[in-house]
């Protein structure tokens, strides 16, 4: 079974099929891991993005090397390819987050900021994977102004050592105004706005630990 086939199957495809293109991919996954990065990303079907991050989280533990290799086949895949995503917040391990915002910092405004802002600064340092440590380093001095800048000067402000090194090397920017107040509308409107087809958007979710664990995160 050629790798490329077995990839665009396993991407594109659900099933039995699927689920054996996947299988393929795991085992050749010591050669490259990006293929598999792009399932655990990309898949439209949930078990074959499952299997891929299970294979990767299990590489991840196992050795170092193989964890150097992931992180950079990580940044490689989503600094390319992160506008395909199909999953992303509590689908993606915490350290797919941190790739993702690194090599595609605009995209910082997925999450919720001031949770992104906690997970930055409870995830360094990490002496086990110090490039994961210097992508946290690098998204915290690169963070629009706003709810995550202010977490951050909270913390500074609390003693946490990292915070203020963030603030002093970064020198944000204040954080833009709030906007005013809305007036709530009225009954009928909301009404309306409440109703089936409208439009409400709902909650931002957390972040997954689940696997590829940094430092107790």
């Amino acid at each position: 079974m050629a790798a490329g086939w077995a990839e665009r199957r396993a991407l594109a495809g659900s099933g039995r099929l699927a689920l054996l293109a996947t299988a393929h991919l795991c085992r050749r996954h010591r050669r490259s891991p990006e293929p598999l990065v792009r399932l655990m990303c990309q898949a439209r079907d949930d078990e074959v993005a499952h299997r891929a991050r299970t294979t990767l989280e299990s590489s991840w533990d196992r050795s170092p090397l193989w964890r150097e290799k992931i992180w950079h086949a990580l940044r490689t895949v989503l600094a390319a390819e992160a506008d395909r995503l199909a999953r992303d917040g509590r689908q993606l391990p915490w350290v797919a987050i941190v790739a993702l915002v690194d090599v595609r910092p605009e995209l910082v405004t997925r999450y919720d900021q001031r949770d992104l802002a906690r997970k930055l600064l409870g995830t360094v340092p990490v002496p086990e994977a110090p490039y994961v440590a210097a992508a946290v380093r690098r998204v915290l001095r690169k963070l629009p102004p706003g709810p995550a800048v202010e977490v951050v000067r909270e913390q500074a402000a609390r003693g946490d050592l990292e915070a203020a090194a963030a603030v002093a090397d970064a020198r944000y920017p204040p954080p833009e105004p709030a906007p005013p107040p809305q007036r709530k509308p009225h009954r009928k409107a909301r009404a309306r706005h409440d109703a089936p087809g409208g439009t409400g958007t709902a909650g931002s979710g957390g972040f997954s630990t689940g696997g590829f664990n940094v430092h107790g995160v």
